[in-house]
């Protein structure tokens, strides 16, 4: 009896034992095969011809010749890395026929990826954007924000205080406080394209835009470190980057830059996607914007344009101080929803996810004019 219950504690204590070993040799393996995927991503290129890849090289880009003759600054390599990545992918968009709604024409688009050498990470957004879920749509699948009380219309972005230009129209639409607490994404009313068409045939239309290479960090920042579990930043959580990189930033966050393109989320779309091809139809708006530094400027000068109550619901909803003329938005803006990534972007970006993230956002640079952020030319 006695040797019976030996037996059997030893067989459980085996069992455990190489339950253990199975798991770590699971959990290295693991940790090896996802690592191994990294570095396939970090090390593939895109080719002189723009055919696959994921970056272009930055000797690509320019010359020994402008760098050994004193003709290489930051600001001529970031244009270039922009000219290129452009004309290789979105330039192709340009191509779309009027009236055909730019998510039709980017599926269609995607039908000549092989043959128009088109780069994977590109073809990838193109097909991406046939699900509703991730093309940059806002939420409920509608970009456009409505009021009658000014006639008003404004393309609403991801990333650009979304969230407060949602609680503005919702004010403006007689929503109560108490319902906008409770559902700050659902503004009152809204009105959907119909065939490609704008929903606005009177009154003001306005769109405030963001410097690109802040507002993807603002997007990583948002939807990666801080809410994960919202479901938007896959796959790099999949692998855990967040917990292991955590306090590691530059790494963390160029990593992301490299597998962003797996799987485009809606956030991370360029902000000329929005609202059936914003860079289509930018001469059907009356005003537009910028959230940076001037945007309190910006504000006041859209509320002499439509009104005292508009100007009363936007300075109640964005905290805007009486000093608003001398105050600083970067400093003030986190006083309602922000990531302050303005202030964070040399503490996430290199040198190197600094030229592929310009490569994903090149149209907003190129198409919306919009100007590089000295920052930037700086680090390159």
């Amino acid at each position: 009896m006695g040797d019976t219950v030996q037996t059997s504690a030893w067989s459980k204590v085996t069992l455990l034992t190489a339950f253990r070993f199975a798991a770590s040799v699971f959990c290295v393996l693991s940790i090896m095969l996802q690592t191994k995927f990294l570095l396939f991503l970090t090390s593939t290129n895109v080719s002189s011809t723009g055919e696959s890849g994921i970056i272009i090289p930055l000797e690509h880009v320019y010359t020994s010749e402008d760098a050994t003759g004193g003709n290489y600054n930051g600001e001529k390599l970031a244009n270039k890395i922009i000219e290129v990545s452009f004309s290789k992918t979105f330039a192709h968009l340009q191509n779309c026929s009027i009236g055909e709604p730019i998510q039709t024409c980017m599926e269609t688009l995607r039908g000549s990826s092989e043959q128009l050498g088109l780069p994977w990470w590109f073809s990838n957004m193109l097909s991406d954007a046939g699900t509703a879920k991730k093309f940059p749509q806002g939420s409920a699948d509608n970009p456009f924000l409505v009021s009658d009380h000014p006639n008003v219309t404004m393309c609403n972005i991801e990333k650009v205080a979304v969230t407060e230009w949602r609680k503005v129209f919702s004010m403006l639409n007689g929503v109560s406080a108490e319902y906008i607490e409770q559902h700050p994404l659902r503004p009152g009313k809204r009105k959907r394209p119909l065939s490609g068409q704008m929903p606005f045939e009177s009154g003001d239309a306005f769109v405030f835009f963001r410097d690109p290479l802040e507002r993807f960090l603002s997007a990583f920042i948002d939807k990666c470190e801080l809410k994960s579990w919202q479901g938007h930043c896959w796959p790099f959580e999949e692998v855990n980057l967040l917990g292991r990189f955590k306090h590691e930033k530059k790494i963390m966050f160029a990593a992301f830059a490299d597998t962003v393109a797996l799987n485009w989320d809606m956030h991370f779309f360029p902000q000329s996607l929005y609202c059936d091809g914003i860079f289509r139809n930018l001469p059907m708006y009356d005003f537009i914007g910028i959230m940076g530094p001037g945007f309190y400027r910006d504000l006041h000068t859209l509320e002499q344009r439509l009104g005292q109550r508009f100007g009363n619901i936007t300075h109640k909803i964005f905290r805007i101080p009486d000093d608003w003329d001398s105050a600083d938005t970067r400093i003030v803006s986190h006083a309602w929803h922000a990531t302050g990534a303005s202030e964070k972007v040399t503490e996430y970006y290199t040198a190197e996810s600094l030229s592929r993230v310009l490569q994903y956002v090149a149209i907003d640079y190129k198409l919306l004019e919009l100007p590089l952020p000295r920052w930037a030319v700086e680090l390159l």
